[in-house]
């Protein structure tokens, strides 16, 4: 039996257990395993924690798609757990489609009555390892007290869809009071319904409330976009704040809310850019969802190309936490040499309801304080199908790329949202006609301004990067992206009208921008002793010295790029430059040829350096 292993996470036992299980040796026969659908495609027991593979007719088949997944993080692995393995059900280790029972799955496992008679406040608390490949929630928990007649369902895993997962080392605390609290006959029920690929589920408890738990809700995702160039990321101020629950019957003192930016330098080690705090002195018991904001704001100027993090942790300088796994949280952000981006990745696809033409993209802002002119001429994109639609070859979309009227309020709060609004000026298109192995795959198409030139981008200057689905191509998917919240202006769509929240904050369109130098050539040159560069040719892993003679006067900028004018580091300078050297790394550039770039108010002056190994 099961001894309060979840409790030993803190190291007290603060509660009292109304019921238990953590499947040693088996599932018990008190537990009821629906015959699923198709019958069959049940959940099992796994000895080694893995969803590694099941059995099915007595042979064991391997699931298609685990690879290095990990095995469940829970405390009593070592003895088995509760298993939904949706993957070999559908894939028997051999493709997609080509196992037992192809197609979706369900099958649900109900736990016996138990009595949770004189405790009003109750969590269900277990161990899980999930993975779905659904748009909608593949993992469905409900709590029963009619002997199954009716169900409750918890909501839970919002982040297990599109091939997201929990992770392995996920214990989650549901707050079944409402329905569970004071009744004699209660049941949990987990249920999987979905096509890819498992459920893993451990140490289960029903417990009362301990002393104090502090758990980590939404949180704001500060960048603007999840890929900025190096260039344009200086303004986009970051701001923090995140929701904060205390499960706890104990007021928690001194509760610290930090938010932090760490660069990462490599697969497993990162450094710290900045973080802030703030501590609260009182949290109250039973403190559900509370909205805290940091006080301060970050700027992040001087970042160099590469993968930072903003992460987010609380917890009591006083007391011990139930299970502080729950207490950070965080998500990447890129600087790029070129690249605006709102994700990391082609995922999935997304559509308005009633097929009519329709326009999907992202909003991008350029920063107000660049002295260089930059353009875009290209645009990246994708799209899906369903099967019965017939394929993507030879579906058809038009880009275009709008300006917003200047005098827009900073946060669209009087933004005409008509289809015929004059808050937008269209001033680039491209176009694209698919093939059939293009159905996503993440497209480039050029961009050009309605001359046929590059578009150039003002500073300061506010855009719509779309995609227009229209006439027969409405059935088609405009590809997007899950794995970011952006709960201010990210993903833009237009049917009957403007609609500046997309499809929500979770769903994000892929559309990406890149942009590049106006010019590499000095069209009002700076004097030739303005700037001076040595050594060169340089080596990897050294530094370039820059020698500058100016009369600092107005601010200026610096700028690396390479030869087609993609910005791979940048250095403002507000207050100028006057007679003074500045140093370069190059451990971050690849043997080859480099332009230096110098602009000022007055002019500009552009040299070429090679790196060399």
């Amino acid at each position: 039996m099961l001894v309060l292993c979840l409790l030993a996470i803190s190291g007290t036992a603060q509660s009292d257990t109304l019921f238990q299980e953590d499947f040693d040796g088996g599932i018990p026969d008190t537990w009821t395993i629906s015959p699923g659908n198709p019958e069959g495609a049940v959940w099992q027991w796994s000895a080694d924690g893995t969803a590694e593979s099941a059995t099915v007719d007595g042979e064991l088949l391997d699931a298609l798609f685990w690879g290095a997944a990990g095995t469940i993080q829970s405390p009593t692995v070592s003895n088995g757990v509760a298993m939904y393995n949706s993957d070999v059900y559908d894939g028997g280790g051999v493709g997609v489609g080509q196992g037992p029972f192809p197609g979706t799955h369900s099958g649900s496992l109900t736990s016996p009555a138990f009595s949770c008679e004189g405790f009003d406040t109750l969590y269900l608390a277990f161990h899980q390892s999930a993975r779905a490949n659904a748009n909608a929630v593949s993992t469905i928990l409900e709590v029963s007290v009619d002997t199954g007649n009716t169900w409750v369902d918890f909501p839970i895993n919002p982040e297990a869809v599109g091939n997201g997962s929990t992770g392995p080392t996920d214990l989650e605390l549901v707050d079944i009071s409402e329905v569970a609290g004071g009744q004699p006959h209660v049941q949990i029920r987990f249920t999987w319904n979905g096509r890819y690929y498992y459920w893993l589920i451990d140490d289960i408890q029903v417990i009362t409330p301990m002393d104090q738990e502090l758990e980590m809700g939404d949180f704001f995702y500060s960048p603007a976009s999840f890929s900025t160039p190096q260039s344009q990321i200086a303004t986009d101020t970051f701001g923090f704040e995140v929701d904060i629950t205390n499960f706890g019957k104990a007021v928690a003192t001194n509760v610290v809310v930090k938010a932090s930016i760490l660069e990462r330098v490599t697969d497993t080690n990162t450094e710290l850019v900045w973080a802030d705090s703030l501590v609260i002195e009182e949290f109250p018991p039973f403190y559900r969802d509370s909205t805290i904001q940091l006080p301060t704001t970050y700027v992040p100027e001087g970042l160099s190309l590469g993968e930072y993090i903003v992460r987010y942790d609380v917890y009591s300088l006083d007391n011990e936490d139930f299970n502080p796994l729950n207490n950070r949280k965080q998500d990447n952000f890129r600087v790029s040499s070129d690249l605006f981006a709102k994700e990391p990745a082609l995922e999935s696809g997304t559509r308005p309801g009633n097929q009519a033409d329709y326009q999907m993209g992202n909003f991008y802002q350029m920063s107000p304080i660049s002295t260089e002119q930059f353009v875009t001429s290209d645009v990246s994109f994708g799209g899906f199908k369903n099967a019965a639609d017939g394929p993507m070859g030879g579906e058809n979309t038009t880009i275009f790329f709008y300006k917003v009227r200047d005098g827009v309020a900073p946060d669209f709060g009087d933004f005409d949202t008509s289809l015929d609004t004059e808050d937008l000026e269209e001033i680039g298109f491209g176009f694209h006609t698919f093939t059939d192995d293009e159905e996503g795959e993440l497209i480039t198409a050029p961009l050009t301004d309605l001359d046929g030139n590059p578009i150039p981008l003002e500073p300061g200057g506010r855009y719509f990067i779309v995609t227009e689905w229209a006439d027969q191509s409405t059935d088609v998917f405009s590809g997007t992206n899950d794995d970011f919240e952006y709960f201010q202006i990210s993903t833009v769509v237009r049917t009957s009208e403007w609609f500046l929240g997309g499809f929500g904050p979770e769903t994000t369109s892929v559309t990406r921008l890149r942009i590049a130098l106006a010019s590499t050539n000095d069209d009002i040159a700076l004097p030739e002793a303005s700037m001076n560069i040595f050594p060169n040719p340089v080596a990897v892993n050294d530094q370039l010295n820059v020698r500058f003679d100016l009369d600092g006067n107005s601010p200026a900028m610096l700028v690396v790029a390479d030869l087609d004018g993609r910005v791979i580091n940048l250095f403002e300078y507000e207050d100028g430059l006057t007679n003074e050297t500045v140093q370069i790394p190059t451990s971050k550039l690849a043997a080859g040829t480099y332009l230096v770039r110098l602009s000022t108010e007055q002019g500009t002056k552009t040299m070429k350096f090679n790196v060399v190994r």
